[in-house]
């Protein structure tokens, strides 16, 4: 039976930091849509900006780096400049919002700010800069699955620890001025599940009486469980999108919203392959369309804005795709060989050489009952990165112009795991 059990409060400050505590009185919290939309982003305060960082007039793009020792370095895709900034545990895995790194190790996760992010009016974006430091960390027991929200300087972070069942919403505004605070931390029985932040708080994965992950609750901003459920077969991963948060989930997607009145809301939108094992799905940072591999060959999409499901067409068995959503509808993939494919409105443009290692290509684990790639695919909206952890490189690739390897990097800090930042 799942228990869910608060361990910590404080919601006092919780809710002069939160979301929420931007909304005018009377007023509702905002939707997905809304924090997004120009008008919303507009109300808040700083428009993203944080004392002492700089606005700049395009993003500032860098790829964070760790290697096996633990080591942290910034190679600054603007002028390839490259710093050591932090030493930390070495982490399993690399998780990141656009502009923190999450490191999950064993014990617990270590949090690295990179000092550049994009604030994203919809319409348009600001750009800023800061110091990069290290900002410290989240105990808790096994591998860690971290979900970021939306903005990097409000709302929350959700870090999940598996073994001890412990679900952590930490505090994004607390993070932009350099400390770790947790929202709250709420335990429920170990499994391999997610916390991802929604609306004024967060949804939680619970288990069956068996020990099954089968549902997602709301949890409010004091850590409080509410009976907003969503029934969802073991949710393996989420991101936030324009139209809402998405849950995929066994055999499909939740999609989460909040009514006008703030109440949340719940839509399974079902696979059309019934029972499907659906992938790990990614794509763009704050973009309705998702990405991932299909259970054999090919790639399946999600549109969280139409609620549909669609596919691409190939003969070839992908470990990694991600959703571009741009004007041509480009989603970038890598197959069984290290290859990248680029597809446009569905059709397959170009591929490259392989890229990646047969030892890269082995290091795939499994989390829960799911294969998760630990080969990074980023994407930005002009380029894409992928690492080569054994040859220590990370290769970018124009998408638009069929593919074309832009350019190499070997960075001084190599690439066990990494992240692009700024976005």
């Amino acid at each position: 039976m799942n228990l869910l059990r608060p361990l910590a409060a404080s919601c006092g400050l919780i809710l002069t930091l939160s979301i929420v505590a931007c909304t005018p009185p009377g007023a509702q919290p905002p939707n997905a849509d809304d924090l997004n939309s120009s008008s919303a982003a507009e109300s808040k305060p700083g428009h993203g900006a944080v004392a002492g960082a700089s606005e700049e007039s395009e993003a500032q793009l860098q790829l964070l780096t760790v290697d096996t020792t633990g080591r942290v370095g910034l190679l600054d895709l603007l002028d390839s400049s490259e710093r050591e900034i932090a030493h930390i545990t070495a982490p399993a895995h690399l998780s990141s919002d656009g502009r923190y790194g999450f490191a999950a190790h064993a014990a617990g996760v270590e949090i690295v700010d990179s000092g550049v992010w994009t604030w994203d009016h919809g319409d348009h974006s600001h750009y800023y800069r800061s110091e990069p430091e290290l900002l410290g960390s989240v105990a808790g027991e096994g591998i860690a699955t971290v979900i970021g929200g939306p903005l990097s300087t409000a709302g929350g972070t959700g870090v999940f620890f598996p073994t001890s069942g412990d679900a952590v919403l930490l505090d994004n505004t607390a993070l932009a001025h350099g400390s770790v605070e947790e929202l709250f931390r709420v335990r429920v029985s170990p499994h391999s599940g997610l916390i991802a932040p929604f609306a004024d708080g967060a949804v939680v994965s619970e288990t069956d009486a068996n020990g099954h992950p089968s549902t997602l609750r709301y949890i409010s901003a004091d850590g409080s469980a509410s009976d907003h459920t969503a029934a969802c077969d073991h949710p393996h991963s989420a991101l936030h999108t324009r139209a809402g948060l998405v849950v995929i989930c066994t055999g499909g997607a939740v999609v989460g919203t909040t009514a006008s009145d703030g109440t949340p809301e719940f839509d399974f939108v079902a696979s059309p392959v019934q029972g499907a094992v659906l992938p790990t799905m990614s794509g763009r940072k704050g973009r309705p369309v998702l990405a991932g591999p299909s259970p054999d060959t090919g790639i399946t999409l999600f549109d969280s804005r139409a609620r549909t499901w669609d596919s691409i067409q190939s003969e070839f068995r992908f470990i990694a795709a991600g959703a571009v959503d741009d004007a041509e509808s480009h989603v970038v993939a890598v197959d069984t060989t290290g290859r990248v494919h680029v597809f446009r409105d569905g059709r397959a443009i170009a591929v490259t050489t392989p890229l990646l290692t047969a030892t890269d290509l082995t290091a795939s684990t499994h989390r829960g009952e799911f294969e998760v790639a630990s080969i990074a695919l980023s994407l930005d909206a002009n380029r894409a990165y992928l690492a080569s952890p054994e040859r220590a490189t990370v290769t970018e690739i124009d998408f638009a112009d069929n593919a074309r390897i832009s350019r190499e990097f070997q960075p001084k800090i190599a690439p066990a795991v990494f992240a692009e930042t700024g976005r």
